[in-house]
């Protein structure tokens, strides 16, 4: 049995949304690993904050002791920690950005799934439509109960009919007369 242009639409609507889906998970699964990939990044900052800011105190109480630190040792240590401070905040701005992503990304699955959801009920629709007109179509032919010639036909091409009406008288192919003729008339 060929399936009809719209029955194929509605499976090709199907297939795809159900890519969509799957491409859905994939951009689920990269946002995800990437607020992992962030918060190892953050954790890698922080120990580099903190090694800038031990490095910065020594400098300062070495410089305070008696110079054995310069002040330039202390502004190399200064600058680091605060490099070491916006590469922190940076990481956390990276993390937030990645579950911003995360929660995109199940957005655009939910919407995928909600589609795959549909095309399936317009695929299920174009099914019974398919089926009904099908139907439809087999009403529209007539069989005789028995092969014969077409007697007192009361429809024309193009009219309406209804269900119930009598279309036409069907005589058998065997013709046969009864009648009472009298010899006069004969």
């Amino acid at each position: 049995v060929k399936l009809p242009a719209v029955a194929k639409l509605k499976l090709a609507q199907e297939a795809q949304a159900a890519a969509a889906v799957a491409q859905s998970q994939a951009g689920q699964a990269e946002a995800r690993a990437k607020v992992v990939q962030a918060e190892a990044q953050i954790t890698q900052a922080q120990a580099g904050l903190g090694l800038a800011q031990l490095t910065l105190g020594r400098s300062e109480q070495l410089l305070q002791r008696g110079g054995v630190s310069t002040q330039a040792d202390v502004d190399n240590a200064r600058s680091a920690a605060s490099a070491a401070q916006a590469g922190h905040n940076a990481a956390v701005a990276n993390r937030d950005a990645a579950k911003a992503a995360v929660v995109s990304a199940d957005a655009a699955l939910a919407a995928s799934q909600a589609m795959t959801t549909a095309a399936s009920a317009n695929s299920a629709a174009a099914q019974a439509a398919l089926s009904d007109a099908q139907r439809k179509l087999s009403d529209t032919t007539i069989n005789a109960a028995a092969a014969g010639r077409i007697g007192n036909r009361n429809v024309e091409p193009g009219n309406r009919v209804m269900a119930g009406q009598t279309l036409l008288a069907l005589a058998e192919s065997d013709v046969w007369v009864v009648a009472n003729f009298k010899e006069t008339q004969l």
